[in-house]
């Protein structure tokens, strides 16, 4: 099998991945996120690559940790992963998923959904706001 990680390549992580696929005698190759590149060719072909070459060339990608990067960078990354999921290559760690734990307050919230207790939680967008929800928060604990 041919593997993708789309993350980092060194770290204990990177090591234990490359052990296990050795192991299971499965290849397995690093890309990084900003690496990343898709075209739409005139004659309407997708191509999607990394610095591992092209992306639907693996059997599976490995999603880890996603640097971070403006709302069109994580956008673009995002819309990759869907696209290549639509073709039928497997990836670990889906873009729904990477989006729901990119997005700290969509995950709350859907633990909340689920049942989980969640800790009580403000989202706001200026330091004013941010000021009131503390002070809101901290008598909540009370």
């Amino acid at each position: 099998m041919r593997i993708l990680v789309l993350g980092p390549d060194e770290g204990w992580h990177a090591d234990q991945l490359r052990q296990a696929a050795s192991i299971a005698g499965d290849s397995i190759a690093y890309a990084e996120y900003e690496s990343l590149r898709s075209m739409i060719t005139r004659d309407g072909v997708s191509r999607w690559e990394g610095s591992a070459g092209p992306l639907d060339a693996f059997d599976v990608i490995l999603t880890r940790t996603m640097p971070a990067g403006s709302l069109e960078q994580i956008t673009f990354r995002l819309n990759v992963l869907h696209s290549l999921q639509q073709t039928g290559v497997r990836i670990v760690n889906p873009p729904s998923a990477l989006e729901t734990a990119i997005d700290k307050f969509a995950c709350t919230m859907r633990l909340r959904q689920l049942g989980y207790r969640v800790p009580a939680t403000a989202v706001c967008q200026t330091r004013a706001d941010a000021m009131k929800a503390f002070e809101s928060l901290g008598a909540a604990l009370s």
